[in-house]
This record gives C-alpha cells, structure tokens and sequence, in this order.
C-alpha cells in the first residue's frame, strides 16, 4: 500500500513552542486533503482494486504522555477517517475543507465531553506548549512510496 502525506504528525507551521516537530508536518487540512490512492492508479479501476485500506500511524516515541497523544493524533484523525470512509472526490483540490472546518466544530465538543486533549484550530493550550525545544521537522512533501 502506497505510503504518502496522510500520516497524522505535529501541525503544520509548528512554531515556538509548540509540541515537539519529528519528520513530516502535516495540518489538519493536509490531511483532509490527503488521497490514499496514488495518481498514477486512479484511471486504472483494476490497479486500483488492488489498494484495500489506509492506515494513520502516529509515532510516540517524541510523546510523553497520552495528554500529548491527543494532540497530536486529534482533530487530524477525524479528517482521516473521512478521507477513509467517506465517498470524497478523489482529486484532492475538489474537497470542500471549508465544510469540513465547520463540522468539526460539533466534533470538537464532543472532543471536549470526552476529555481529548486535542489541538484547538486557534493552536496549543498553554500546557501543550514545548518552548524551546526544536524537534527535526523535514519541510515539504513525504514522498509517495
């Protein structure tokens, strides 16, 4: 299965003294625009067939704690279950993220109820800020694999 930019990872423009930055930086919009099927097999059905799921990773080995686990896999894990599970217009650039942002404002409160310390869109509560500490981000794209 092709690998590429879905991979949930430290918001996009992390700035100072946000949680630690490791790899590919990946916004919520970058991942609602994600599209697991490669360019190359979208005008081959039968090609196609052959990709039967997607997959988030999220490594932890940078997370200290489940509190930083949240922020880094929420709100972007709901726009990759729409991206999975959802009939979407496979050209990314069609999708309507404005949409999207407003639906997670629903979503959001249930984030809350729940108690997930997920990323406000406005960026980190001051507790899940990590000032000074660098991290390795890698600028652009991750290559599709």
């Amino acid at each position: 299965m092709p690998r590429a930019a879905g991979v949930p990872g430290p918001p996009a423009g992390a700035g100072r003294g946000q949680p630690v930055p490791v790899g590919w930086v990946r916004s919520l919009e970058d991942v609602y625009r994600y599209e697991p099927l490669p360019p190359q097999l979208r005008t081959d059905p039968a090609a196609a067939a052959h990709v039967i799921g997607t997959q988030a990773n999220l490594w932890t080995e940078f997370m200290d704690d489940v509190r930083e686990v949240d922020y880094h896999a929420f709100p972007r894990l709901a726009a990759f279950a729409e991206v999975a599970w959802s009939a979407l217009p496979q050209e990314p650039s069609e999708r309507d993220f404005g949409d999207f942002e407003r639906r997670m404002t629903g979503h959001r409160a249930r984030l809350d109820a729940l108690g997930v310390e997920y990323r406000p869109a406005s960026g980190p509560h001051p507790w899940q800020r990590r000032p000074g500490v660098a991290g390795r981000p890698i600028e652009g794209l991750p290559p599709q694999v």
